[in-house]
């Protein structure tokens, strides 16, 4: 929060979802084939439980295209957990294009394997 990467969608009081965007990216993604300089990162995308399927997601989303095109990134990257079906599905809907995937010593085990995807910025 100190580095103002964490942004908020709220509704008067309430907290609808936040996602964290920057341009630090793993170490484990030098191996994808991106095809886009200067890319925005998403690190997290989250909606909170009890609004998820309202179209929050797809809001924080172009919320979150639109800035990056106002400061000039051409692109944005992230990782979604391989096995999370629904979320890579929601940002293969909304244009983002899978470049491979990478695996995460860090992680738990069984959760170690991400998919990398990229959107360019038009």
């Amino acid at each position: 929060m100190k580095d103002d990467s964490v942004y908020i969608m709220k509704h008067g009081e309430e907290l609808l979802g936040v996602v964290v965007l920057d341009q630090w990216q793993s170490h484990e993604w030098e191996a994808i084939d991106w095809r886009h300089d200067h890319p925005l990162v998403i690190h997290s995308l989250m909606v909170h439980p009890e609004r998820q399927g309202q179209g929050i997601g797809k809001a924080m989303l172009h919320a979150s295209e639109q800035l990056a095109k106002a400061e000039g990134y051409t692109s944005i990257r992230l990782d979604s957990f391989s096995e999370n079906e629904a979320a890579c599905s929601f940002y293969k809907r909304h244009g983002y294009v899978e470049r491979g995937s990478v695996h995460f010593d860090s992680k738990p085990k069984g959760h170690e394997r991400y998919v990398c995807f990229e959107k360019e910025l038009v």
